[in-house]
């Protein structure tokens, strides 16, 4: 595994970090859109990439027309691997000369890759939108691919538009850490996966000192590795109690059976997701099976835990996610996307799975434990702009977010927010 970053920091970015850790609530702010458009030149049909069967979201995108015309991806409302196929089609297609491109999905996601591409190939101007899948969403839509193709800039992140055609973007709001404990009791059972990974042990054995949880390690690296061996040595002569269980994350059939053995006299209480796998390659050059490799340890793995857990008695599920699906450099397409995934799937159980506490911390790069920090990318991370988290700073915010009961169900975790979204004015 392998972090690439920009060695040198992208142009305008902000620091993330200088001051100390904050907490960042995403927030809707409005955006204009400019209706009707004018066709200037001679009118030419938008080209049209669909997973499947052309629907009647993707019919009506093929009658818009502009003045050079431009590449539409066409996104149902859940990422699926003719997704992954139908995304890097679409930007092959606008780097031939297909440029604008157009992201459009109801609910599928693809920000992250675009976001990315902005930072590696500005000149496509790549933009995203969300839509509800009516008429006056679509006309709000098509009104703002107009005017990407017409002023040839890519926006500064996804808009969503509304069933009333009104669209929005994300502005932050300063927030703050929870100062009430986290709803466990000593003796509880704590899933984490990615449990034998530098951040997973590290905030395993947290939780098993301050709070008198079980932590319940899952993971199907390699426990003799010398980072985790030398973990598990230190928790077993501590006395700290916990259960390592070797298991691939993406079998959620293997997961049901190995938690089926630990759960039998107490059900699973908490979760916390750290799994994932990090490697760079620049959006134009990656494959169909890079995007979904990266993101089913993230997805697949969490609805795994999910479906072996008793909803009815789990108390929260903490997913780890990155800044880097909010703000990228260049070469982390595939990974960005992965954790926007992440994101949008924690939201989505919410919607369909209530009753625990549901939270994705989007953090900024780790300094002392987690691949980042093994593999050196540390250093290379700030001359990218992103200043790291302390690694005493980052588990006392995981224990405190632990007991997040909203606004929402993701939080930011860096010094700054990302470039072009900016507090709201009077914020520190």
């Amino acid at each position: 595994m392998r972090l690439l970053a920009s060695p040198l920091r992208p142009p305008g970015a902000a620091r993330h970090g200088t001051r100390g850790l904050r907490v960042w609530i995403p927030t809707p702010a409005a955006v204009t859109v400019p209706r009707h458009v004018p066709v200037l030149g001679l009118p030419r049909p938008w080209t049209v990439f669909t997973p499947g069967p052309a629907d009647g979201l993707a019919a009506l995108v093929s009658g818009w027309a502009s003045a050079g015309g431009g590449t539409v991806a066409v996104l149902p409302d859940a990422f699926t691997r003719p997704c992954a196929a139908t995304l890097l089609d679409a930007v092959r297609h606008a780097s031939r000369g297909g440029a604008p491109l157009v992201l459009l999905h109801t609910g599928a996601g693809g920000e992250g890759l675009l976001r990315t591409l902005r930072r590696e190939a500005p000149e496509l101007a790549p933009l995203a939108l969300e839509v509800a899948p009516s008429a006056a969403a679509l006309a709000a839509a098509r009104d703002l691919a107009m005017t990407a193709a017409t002023s040839g800039r890519a926006g500064t992140g996804e808009v969503a538009v509304d069933a009333d055609g009104l669209a929005c973007s994300t502005s932050w709001t300063r927030g703050a850490l929870p100062r009430e404990p986290p709803p466990l009791r000593p003796g509880d059972l704590v899933v984490v996966t990615g449990g034998l990974g530098g951040l997973g042990r590290t905030v395993a054995r947290r939780l098993a000192e301050r709070l008198g949880v079980q932590p319940v390690l899952l993971d199907h690296i390699d426990p003799t590795t010398s980072g985790a061996h030398g973990s598990l040595s230190a928790m077993r002569a501590s006395g700290l109690p916990f259960v390592h269980l070797p298991v691939d994350v993406t079998d959620g059939e293997a997961v049901r059976a190995v938690l089926r053995g630990v759960t039998r006299s107490k059900p699973v209480s908490a979760v916390v997701h750290c799994a994932g796998t990090i490697e760079g390659g620049m959006v134009r050059g990656l494959e169909p099976a890079d995007l979904l490799r990266l993101a089913a340890p993230k997805v697949e793995g969490l609805r795994a835990i999910m479906s072996a857990a008793d909803p009815r008695r789990l108390k929260v599920v903490l997913a780890f996610g990155s800044i880097l699906a909010r703000a990228p450099h260049r070469g982390v397409g595939a990974y960005a996307l992965a954790n926007e995934l992440l994101r949008r799937e924690v939201d989505r159980l919410a919607r369909t799975a209530p009753g625990p506490r549901y939270l994705t911390a989007e953090w900024s790069i780790w300094d002392g434990a987690g691949v980042a920090a093994e593999t050196g990318a540390v250093a290379t991370a700030r001359l990218a702009g992103y200043v790291p988290i302390r690694l005493a700073e980052g588990l006392a915010a995981v224990e405190r977010l632990l007991a997040w009961r909203g606004p929402g169900t993701s939080v930011l975790l860096s010094e700054q927010p990302p470039e072009g979204n900016t507090p709201k004015k009077g914020q520190p």
